[in-house]
């Protein structure tokens, strides 16, 4: 399918060819059905079912009704739970180096335009601040308001459009926008004439702070390169190192620039190296460094024209980036207009590097371009240390659309500049962009109004050679929050689309004046790019990652409510998923006290776990010095390897702080899937107040940036309540000794007081109903127990006659429970029983068992090695379907294996041995556990046999099963044990 325009835009859409003609075309059999809906997030979390997704019928803004099966949830975080609220600004703040605002005469004005966009569930209030070169607040008008500070409050998913009035004296400075939780925001100047005529028009992401940049100069021709600079701090000066490096990377001049607080500088090269010689035809680099955080950016000139460039910092230690995209190529001509493509690469490293430039059309075959006087479709590179290179990219003909890859041995950076020029070679429009990030979430503005459109490019790259599909879906947003419509494209590797925003939603009421935002999600990492067009004129328009922060909050629950004494207590730390990872977290209380300072040097003072499918966590917190409350937390899925490192503060009274250290590399990543830390303080060590009250409880937090270059830290403070409330002294109290783990079958002793001389233990158990526990015995402060079989995680109630007393948290160790169905029985060798084992989320995993059938007999020698005598599945974490085949055959004894698909070798054996009265059945992995497994979910194991000889009493008679489960290796109260329990069954033969 060809270009399509409307004729009303005809005139002024013709510059904007390389996001249109020849490559850019409208989708085919693009549907608004989201590949993620509300309803898989509902189903997923047992709140709908499958038909109540399909039948529920909701009301969309403006009347639509829509399944609720198909509105799409791509926002998957959270509001803050009831008594939970963020507070403070810590440290998060988003920074533009420069702005300008005013009349430029000749009936010029320039206008700076901030975007303000709100990803999260909940409200964000921001204060957007404007400062003067030298760092003092700057009075100026925005959208018809005066000052120097802006007060906005942006509701989940809104977006705002803030603009100068570029009336008055010219001014500039820079801009900080400071928010009560994570904000996204980009930028863009303007420059118009009296009558409207846009002359031109640049976006601008924001500027991370950082200590190392290099950015590309250039002065050839009319060409000119100004640069930012600010320094964020609000009582520290900086000084910055400028080098002004040549192409081959060696250096031509050096010169330093400081700033005060909250101060600025903007100057073009030739300003600040105007001494140099041939600095008005100069090209190579600038390396800025300094001992403390700055930001900054580049703007290029040419002639009338502004277009931006990355400044780009080194690829952080240890990295091994070997490639990046350019995510758009436009070459040739169309309707009168000359299109180039340049790309800039910088070696910011300290070795040399070399590589190849490759050139993509939108299908994915090689296309060729000239650059000097060298055509193809591939072009090497060989680049010093620190040097630059610039490849302008032309070709003759009809302009064709595509895509570049860099490949390289040193992770160098590059940025790419698209040219539009008319017949006589005249500039007309220049945008800059970023090399582009490989993503699978990002947003940017969708603007249509006014004689604006904004293009998307997107690149499935197959970076890393798997040769996969990548399948991307478009959400539509209104400025207001408000979910408009969507649709999904599908990229083959190395295949590349492009569209504007009035051609992937074609059929939208009002989408030729349309303002809001656009949320792509792929299930495959993608390159992109977007381009903004205002009549003529083509500027870069930034995209961004959802920018969730960091877990908000975390809950600290007391085992019980006795004042006073110290009981066990379980912190979690609750992360959704592409949160940013947590560096430290700290959480205090005034009203709780430290009673414990004397820890050993190896004493374990609590335990903990992750319960997170695929990459399940379990901690011991060790002390690790006499006398002082510092302790590791040690990784013992690892080999206990240290996690993280603590210490506990406070006096025995009030004061009390926890804090945590991650030891992880400080380029933090995102945190794969939604997840809580469990930490279990043992009782003795965090004092409740001496009399009953509702406190607060504080929780600060630091992550680190998901960019790499970014080593300033996000901060934030949410606060909670908990109320500890006075025991009734004419009811029994119980209280932890330590920590507490509760195995089946397994005996108990429970602390307390006011027990009686006959307390009744009331346990819960799966079902969600209690039973009372078998008691054996009972002294004035303490009682031991039997743990029922069916035991499940909740709290432990004592009864001694004046009814429940407080309640004492408690997870459950090991837990599974196990069923055996036999089927039908037309013969020994037809008789099949199928046994199941189902697990709770949050237990400990099941990892062998012994079951014992009684009243059962076998005949194995008539069986073959090699033959099918079942099959089995896993659903939960590790889901997966198996076969089971006799492994070897002897008299008495026989061995099973259990194939997945395709394996060659068995992941778990099961030995089936005669025994007196019956048969033994013993299962195991072949790999022996190193460390405990901790399941998310709820889990279940089914394992069916059939064909094997086995001879069951008479029909209506029982079969007793008598099975031995065991967990772990594992850790609990400071031994390493391994969890057990034992269930007995009777099932009656068919």
């Amino acid at each position: 399918m060809g270009p399509s325009f409307r004729l009303a835009r005809l005139s002024w859409s013709l510059p904007l060819v390389i996001l249109s003609i020849a490559s850019f075309f409208l989708f085919t059999g693009s549907s608004r059905e989201p590949r993620r809906s509300l309803a898989d997030w509902l189903i997923e979390r047992h709140l709908v079912s499958d038909e109540q997704a399909k039948t529920t019928m909701v009301t969309l803004p403006g009347g639509w009704k829509v399944p609720l099966a198909s509105i799409p949830s791509p926002a998957l975080d959270q509001a803050l739970p009831s008594g939970v609220s963020a507070v403070g600004i810590t440290g998060r703040s988003t920074i533009f180096p420069h702005f300008g605002d005013g009349s430029m005469g000749g009936g010029l004005a320039l206008t700076t335009t901030l975007f303000l966009v709100n990803d999260l569930a909940t409200t964000v209030n921001a204060d957007v601040q404007f400062f003067a070169t030298n760092g003092s607040p700057l009075t100026l008008t925005l959208d018809g308001v005066s000052g120097s500070s802006f007060k906005v409050a942006l509701k989940s998913r809104e977006m705002k459009r803030l603009s100068t009035s570029g009336t008055g004296a010219p001014k500039s400075g820079w801009i900080r926008v400071d928010a009560d939780q994570p904000l996204t925001a980009t930028l863009s100047f303007g420059i118009r004439r009296s009558n409207g005529t846009l002359v031109t028009d640049v976006g601008i992401s924001e500027s991370i702070p950082g200590t190392h940049f290099t950015l590309f100069a250039d002065t050839i021709g009319a060409a000119n390169t100004g640069v930012a600079v600010v320094n964020p701090s609000e009582s520290q000066g900086v000084n910055l190192h400028f080098e002004l490096l040549r192409q081959n990377g060696t250096v031509a001049s050096v010169t330093d620039i400081s700033l005060d607080p909250r101060g600025q500088r903007a100057a073009f090269l030739d300003e600040i190296f105007k001494s140099v010689s041939g600095i008005g035809e100069f090209e190579g680099s600038v390396v800025i460094t300094s001992s403390q955080p700055f930001a900054g950016i580049t703007l290029r000139t040419i002639g009338d024209q502004l277009t931006s460039l990355p400044m780009v910092s080194p690829a952080p230690a240890g990295s091994t980036r070997t490639n990046f995209a350019l995510a758009q190529v436009g070459i040739g001509s169309a309707a009168g207009l000359q299109i180039k493509t340049t790309i800039l690469l910088v070696n910011n490293t300290s070795s040399a590097a070399t590589g190849k430039v490759e050139f993509f059309g939108s299908d994915g075959t090689p296309m060729s371009v000239t650059i000097g006087s060298s055509t193809g479709n591939s072009f090497n590179f060989d680049l010093a240390p620190r040097a630059v290179a610039r490849m302008m990219a032309s070709g003759t003909g009809s302009l064709t659309a595509g895509w570049a890859r860099v490949t390289m041995n040193q992770p160098i950076s590059g940025a790419g500049i698209f040219h539009m020029l008319d017949p006589q070679g005249n500039i007309l429009s220049e945008a800059g962009v970023e090399a582009a990030p490989l993503r699978t979430k990002f947003r940017l503005i969708a603007d249509s109004k006014e004689n604006a459109n904004t293009g998307i490019a997107l690149v499935n790259p197959d970076a890393d050679g798997s040769k996969e599909k990548a399948s991307a879906t478009v959400y539509l947003y209104k400025k207001t929050g408000e979910f408009v419509a969507s649709t999904t494209l599908t990229l083959d590797p190395l295949k590349h689309r492009a569209q504007f925003l009035t051609d992937f939603f074609p059929k939208v009421t009002g989408i030729d004046e349309f303002e809001g935002v656009m949320w792509i999600e792929s299930d495959n990492l993608v390159a992109q790019m977007s381009l903004r067009q205002v009549g003529e004129k083509v500027t870069s328009m930034p995209t961004w990652s959802r920018k969730y922060g960091f877990a908000p909050y975390s809950v600290m629950n007391f085992s019980q409510n006795l004042v006073a004494q110290s009981p066990a207590t379980e912190w979690i730390i609750h992360q959704e998923s592409d949160n940013y990872d947590i560096q430290t977290i700290t959480l205090s209380c005034p009203d709780l006290g430290f009673k414990s300072n004397s820890f050993e040097p190896g004493q374990e003072i609590g335990l903990g776990y992750v319960p997170a499918n695929g990459n399940t966590r379990a901690y011991s917190l060790v002390a690790t010095k006499a006398g002082a409350a510092e302790f590791d937390v040690l990784d013992l899925t690892n080999g206990g390897a240290p996690f993280a490192r603590g210490k506990i503060s406070g006096s025995t009274s009030s004061g009390f702080q926890i804090q945590v250290t991650m030891l992880q590399a400080k380029a933090a990543t995102y945190n794969p899937a939604a997840s809580d830390l469990h930490f279990f303080i043992h009782s003795g060590i965090i004092n409740p107040p001496a009399s009953p009250r509702t406190s607060t409880l504080s929780t600060d937090f630091t992550s680190v940036s998901a960019n790499k270059n970014y080593e300033a830290p996000y901060a934030r403070k949410t606060i909670h309540s908990s109320s500890f409330v006075a025991a009734d002294t004419s009811k029994a109290a119980l209280h932890g000794l330590s920590t507490l783990f509760l195995s089946p079958r397994a005996t108990a002793i429970l602390y307390g007081a006011n027990l009686g001389a006959t307390p009744r233990i009331i346990i819960p158990v799966v079902g969600g109903s209690t039973v009372n526990a078998d008691v054996i015995s009972v002294a004035s402060d303490r009682v031991e127990f039997f743990v029922p079989p069916e035991i499940t995680r909740g709290t432990i109630q004592v009864d001694n006659g004046s009814g429940p007393g407080n309640a004492l948290a408690f997870p459950v160790l090991f837990a599974p429970q196990m069923q055996m169905t036999s089927a039908s029985k037309k013969g020994e060798s037809d008789t099949t029983f199928k046994l199941t084992f189902t697990q709770q989320a949050e237990e400990y995993a099941l990892s062998s068992f012994d079951l014992t059938l009684f009243a059962v007999t076998a005949n194995y020698v008539s069986l073959a090695t090699g033959t099918n005598v079942g099959k089995g599945k896993i659903e939960g974490p590790g889901s997966a379907d198996f076969t089971v085949k006799t492994d070897a055959v002897a008299a008495d004894t026989m061995t099973l294996g259990f194939y997945q698909s395709g394996a060659s070798k068995p992941t778990v054996t099961m030995l089936m041995q005669k025994v007196n009265g019956g048969v033994r059945l013993t299962y195991a992995p072949v790999t022996k556990p190193t460390g405990p497994a901790v399941y998310s979910e709820a889990s279940k194991l089914e394992i069916e046999l059939s064909g094997i000889p086995l001879k069951l009493p008479a029909a209506g008679k029982n079969v007793v099963a008598s099975v031995l489960m065991e967990s772990g290796p594992t850790r609990a109260g400071g031994m390493n044990t391994a969890a057990q329990s034992r269930l007995t069954r009777s099932f009656k033969a068919e």
